[in-house]
């Protein structure tokens, strides 16, 4: 699951993504991305930080609440989130980790396939 507010980012990472086999599942809103998600769904999901109407913080907080082993990566070109998630998640068990938009497709992938648990 990817969500970003910012269509150009969205869909060029989809597309990035794409080409080196995920599946991605794209929204361009929070509120219709916790709506879709279910528990087991997704391998990794995606989260601009930056969302309008909620944070994507508190979106993967929502995320959590229906699987609280849902796999987060936080996505953002702001570097001072990275600590603000560290300090909002330290607290906690569930896995997440950090990528700035910046990074190419290549190092997303790459990130991702190190990081993902294969059942």
């Amino acid at each position: 699951m990817l969500v970003d507010d910012q269509a150009d980012t969205l869909n060029l990472t989809k597309v990035g993504l794409e080409e080196h086999g995920f599946i991605v599942d794209a929204f361009d809103d929070p509120r219709k991305a916790v709506m879709h998600f279910k528990q087991d769904s997704y391998d990794r999901i995606l989260l601009d930080i930056a969302l309008p109407r909620i944070s994507g913080f508190e979106l993967a907080r929502k995320i959590w609440q229906i699987d609280n082993n849902a796999g987060i990566c936080f996505f953002s070109k702001v570097e001072i989130f990275e600590h603000e998630a560290r300090k909002a998640f330290s607290s906690n068990s569930r896995e997440y980790c950090f990528l700035k938009k910046t990074i190419i497709s290549s190092r997303i992938v790459n990130h991702l396939k190190r990081h993902l648990v294969v059942s």
